[in-house]
Order: C-alpha cells, then structure tokens, then sequence
C-alpha cells in the first residue's frame, strides 16, 4: 500500500464523514491502526501514524453511493466538526502497489482519522511492532481509549 498525502481543502465542519469499517469491532480498529503505523512512515514528521480510513460525502458523492461500496452490513457517521474536535483529519490517497493508481474512485473522498499514539523511541524503528509483544501491549493499551473515543462519535451504527 503506497499513501499519499493530498492537497485538499479540510471538508467544510457540516460535512458528513462515514467509517470506512463498518462501525467495526474494537479490536479490528486497533489492529487496522496498528498494521497501518508502518505504511505511514514519511507521510508527516512522525516515525508513523496510527490511523482509521474514513470517506466523506463530497465533490458529488454522498452517503448511500459510498455505504454502497462498503462490503460491510453496518456503518456509522458523524461530522467533520465531531470528529475534528477529537482526531486530527489527513486527506489522503490509498495507491495500489503496482500501478500507483488510486485503489478505487473514492479515494478523492478518503480521509484518515490520525489516533493519538504513544512516545516511545522503539517506534521508529520499521517493522518493531511485529517483533516486540511488549511494545505491541503498550501501544493496544494507549490505542484503546482513544478508539473508544472514535467509536462513540459514530455511533448509532445503522445497517444498509
């Protein structure tokens, strides 16, 4: 997965902001923002980011047509003011790895929700949260929190 910051302008605070999971389980979230840390790598000043993909019913698309691509049967939404009074926001492309094209049209839409992650100098190095079980217990547990924070704004779940 290649990542790509873009240059947009912030979704306006009214805008509708959608969860790319599904409203997902806790531990599917977490474990997303940590498989996710690497590939961050480069993206801002940090060593990597914990993130949660979400999109945003802009520039023509709304909410049915991108639940509509979504495999799951629940998801949630929440504004850009909610969510930004809690997370920073990225505006950020998902490439595929061979063609360095988006992986599908929505990536103009596509946010990332950057979740706090914890200060410790073991992060910066590539690939440490395969290796290091301590360091992995650590980050779930600062990670926790903070997805539950992410959770609520999107909550009620509703089903397409």
């Amino acid at each position: 997965m290649v990542v790509r910051l873009r240059e947009d302008e912030f979704p306006p605070d009214e805008a509708t902001v959608i969860v790319h999971l599904g409203a997902g389980v806790h531990d599917n979230l977490r474990d997303k923002a940590i498989r996710s840390y690497d590939d961050y790598r480069g993206i801002t000043a940090s060593a990597g980011l914990f993130v949660l993909s979400v999109y945003a019913a802009l520039k023509g698309h709304d909410v049915p047509e991108i639940v509509g691509t979504m495999p799951w049967n629940q998801y949630g939404t929440c504004s850009v003011r909610e969510l930004r009074a809690h997370f920073e926001l990225l505006a950020t492309t998902i490439l595929d790895d061979d063609t360095l094209q988006p992986v599908d049209p929505l990536q103009e839409v596509h946010y990332d929700v950057v979740l706090p992650g914890p200060e410790d100098e073991r992060l910066t190095v590539e690939g440490v949260l395969l290796d290091d079980d301590l360091l992995l217990a650590t980050v779930e547990a600062w990670l926790d929190p903070h997805i539950d924070m992410f959770q609520s704004l999107f909550e009620p779940r509703q089903r397409r």
